[in-house]
């Protein structure tokens, strides 16, 4: 088993859920929709084409209820939209630089569903599969099975997302994916909100906060390509702002992605993991949250944490030093040329994309020490 279980705390949850038949998809197959309520009123509705949030009605500080995601009425819709709203995104959320990469000297060819990129895990990707559902106390199970070889990514891939809707209306997602060979896995819903309840109003005037110090800056593309500060610029939502007036401001960025498409480094100074956290075991291999999820072992067990390897290529080791000041070594089995650039030269790494990839990890006090 390459990627391990990752435990994720889940609440119970307390809502009530029922079903409902939804419409037929080619082939036959029938979408369902699964509704949560809570006591207060709240109700989520999750369909099993994509384990897509479809609505989700709440009360404003008035009491007004509204639907405050954007989604479609029917199944064909969401076949047909290109805007995936709400549907669980896999293999790959965001983009991968001209659909390949190299794992363990083996090049892969992925499918090539934005231009020469490979967006969201491509065509026909987990937002078009019908995942298997089951209802369990306070919640959804939702399964899915992504053969190999699928959109191009080596490894068999089972997935399962539970949602639970509590009565404080916190909805909790929780994921967990197992690997039966090396494989890039970057998981998410693409869920947008409105939280107007009017889907033809602007959202200028949300106002939002982001815990991120840092952002990645993406080409001309959209493919992240290297980390930069949000102070003194638009991208600074460590004070509540409001949306509207920050995309008002002059920034390349803004113009380059029309807008805030970019992924934000969140969290970095609560989230890191340190050395009393380490207990032995198989680490997941989950980045910082910004462009991903590598897979390689062995490694070390904390959930939803763990460290990245470089260069599978020439099998140079990671270590992590503890607080006594031991030494843990980690031997990688492969290294995914991700997608904000890849610079793979016959089969090896340029020194320029190293030194450049070393420079991002290392901000990670818990990324240990690189070895050349």
């Amino acid at each position: 088993m390459y990627l391990a279980d990752m435990p994720t705390i889940v609440r119970p949850g307390s809502a009530r859920v029922s079903v409902e038949r939804w419409g037929e998809l080619p082939g036959g197959d029938i979408a369902r929709l699964f509704t949560l309520r809570n006591v207060h009123g709240m109700r989520v509705t999750i369909s099993d084409l994509g384990a897509t949030l479809v609505s989700w009605n709440s009360a404003d500080r008035a009491g007004r209820v509204a639907d405050v995601l954007l989604g479609h009425d029917t199944p064909a819709e969401y076949l047909a939209g290109h805007a995936y709203l709400g549907g669980v995104i896999g293999r790959w959320a965001n983009r991968i630089e001209n659909a390949r990469f190299a794992l363990d000297d083996v090049a892969y060819s992925l499918d090539r569903n934005e231009g020469d990129n490979l967006l969201h895990g491509g065509a026909a990707g987990f937002h078009r599969a019908l995942w298997d559902a089951q209802e369990v106390d306070g919640g959804l199970v939702l399964t899915h099975e992504s053969p190999e070889g699928d959109a191009g990514f080596p490894g068999n891939v089972s997935t399962t997302l539970r949602y639970t809707l509590d009565d404080d209306g916190t909805l909790t997602l929780a994921y967990e994916a197992v690997s039966d060979a090396p494989t890039p896995l970057n998981l998410t819903n693409h869920a947008c909100f409105n939280l107007s309840g009017d889907e033809t109003a602007d959202i200028r005037g949300h106002v939002i906060s982001i815990d991120a110090d840092t952002f990645f800056e993406v080409d001309a593309a959209l493919i992240p390509e290297g980390r930069a500060e949000v102070a003194g610029h638009a991208f600074d939502f460590r004070a509540s702002a409001p949306l509207g007036a920050r995309l008002d401001w002059p920034h390349d960025q803004l113009a380059r992605a029309g807008g805030f498409d970019h992924c934000y480094v969140v969290g970095e100074s609560s989230n890191a993991l340190k050395p009393d956290d380490m207990t032995e075991g198989t680490y997941s291999l989950t980045n910082n949250g910004s462009f991903g999820t590598f897979i390689t072992a062995p490694v070390i067990n904390q959930p939803q944490v763990a460290i990245l390897s470089i260069d599978g290529v020439h099998r140079r080791p990671w270590v992590v030093t503890d607080d006594k000041g031991e030494r843990i070594e980690i031997r990688p089995v492969g290294i995914l040329a991700h997608s904000f650039d890849h610079r793979a030269v016959d089969g090896a790494y340029s020194g320029a994309y190293l030194r450049r990839v070393k420079h991002i990890l290392e901000s990670r006090e818990w990324m240990g020490e690189f070895l050349s």
